[in-house]
């Protein structure tokens, strides 16, 4: 009963006394290995979200991972990778989960001191991605692990932000690249939208699920993943028309053909549109926190997040950026 012993304070007491009394009304002939297989079998659908995860992390982590080791594997061959990449990364996946941390800070400091650190925060981040879509561990401990564990350490903050002229410029060139790469950046220069999520829209694109109330035409997206969210598409009439004459070549469009080409030209990369949006929408006294809203962040004002308030405020602060 040792490991019972260990994972004893990540469940529930009524938990831990049904997980016990179905393990002592079972066969008196079980032996050691097999009671503590029949405890992790239990364990394995138990979402832990008790608040003292964090004194042992490691433990936590490692533990999760052994139980799902299979529905991981099976989990990531979604992910369209190789064999040997799958492989490869569960072995770093399992070098890294034997370090010694107790936090998600000490993990963030222990991996500072080991090597292929980008490698290993790939992985993890990778599990934290899972556990998520499975609710195998509380989202605010997964929230904590992703704030702390990134890819990459950014040493500083990016502050720049297109200026007017270095927009129209931009759109003057891609104007005359091409006429579909010029609609895609307009939509995500007006939605203020994340390319992958403005790459979704143009996929799934139904023009008529659109709402044009005066100059603003409206789209549903409800696109939620992980912590990343957009519940609508906030664009002018005017490009608004401009799709509805392009629909199916924009839902063939190629974004990285288009990426590859900035590049080449020593252009401004597609993220920094969306800076420039949530810009112009405050130089035009667009509140923040309508703002966030329209660039799909969630607010924490409870009264602003009543679900039919958000849409009708939005559309018409939307407004004063035309």
């Amino acid at each position: 009963m040792e490991q019972l012993g260990v994972l004893v304070g990540l469940i529930t007491r009524r938990s831990v006394v049904q997980i016990h009394s179905s393990l002592l009304t079972r066969d008196s002939s079980l032996g050691t290995r097999d009671r503590r297989e029949a405890q992790i079998s239990h364990l394995s659908n138990s979402t832990i979200s008790n608040s003292k995860t964090e004194e042992n992390l490691q433990k936590i982590l490692f533990s999760v991972y052994k139980i799902n080791e299979v529905k991981f594997y099976s989990w990531f061959k979604g992910k369209k990778v190789t064999e040997n990449y799958i492989k490869d990364l569960n072995n770093v996946l399992l070098n890294t989960l034997r370090l010694k941390f107790k936090t998600p800070l000490e993990l963030r400091d222990r991996l500072q001191k080991v090597k292929n650190r980008k490698y290993r925060a790939l992985a993890l981040r990778n599990l934290f991605n899972f556990c998520e879509e499975y609710e195998l561990l509380d989202q605010d401990l997964i929230l904590k692990l992703k704030a702390r564990i990134k890819i990459t350490e950014k040493s500083k903050i990016d502050s720049f932000i297109p200026s007017d002229t270095q927009i129209n410029e931009f759109l003057e060139k891609i104007s005359s690249y091409c006429n579909l790469s010029y609609l895609f950046v307009k939509i995500l220069l007006e939605s203020g939208l994340r390319v992958s999520e403005v790459q979704h829209f143009v996929k799934e694109l139904d023009l008529s699920k659109f709402e044009v109330v005066g100059g603003v035409a409206v789209y549903p997206m409800y696109y939620l993943r992980g912590t990343k969210s957009s519940y609508y598409l906030f664009i002018s009439k005017e490009l608004y028309l401009q799709l509805c004459g392009n629909l199916q070549d924009l839902k063939k469009f190629n974004v990285e053909k288009l990426k590859m080409w900035i590049k080449r030209n020593g252009l401004i990369p597609l993220k920094y549109t969306r800076k420039y949006n949530f810009t112009q929408l405050i130089k035009n006294d667009v509140s923040f926190e309508v703002a966030n809203f329209i660039q799909g962040r969630v607010s924490q004002n409870i009264g602003f997040n009543h679900y039919l308030a958000k849409k009708e405020v939005a559309v018409k602060e939307y407004g004063k950026m035309l």
